[in-house]
């Protein structure tokens, strides 16, 4: 869901990778309607990581060894 920073040699110039295909439209050009479906699956996204967080935090609460599964 989020792109990948790579800069060139110098750290001059940053180009921004993703896995997900279609056209990059920067959040200063965007329309307010490209910018209202934006931040409603910015804000799924952000629901789903905290789901996530709070499931791997009670997973390790209950055997004792919270930051191993959180960690690896």
């Amino acid at each position: 869901f989020l792109a990948v920073p790579k800069s060139n040699e110098q750290g001059s110039v940053i180009d921004w990778y993703s896995p997900i295909q279609g056209d990059v439209v920067p959040w200063s050009s965007a329309t307010e309607a490209e910018c209202d479906v934006a931040r409603a699956q910015l804000n799924h996204f952000k629901t789903a990581i905290a789901e996530m967080s709070a499931s791997l935090v009670q997973a390790g609460s209950k055997g004792g060894q919270s930051d191993q599964i959180i960690f690896g």
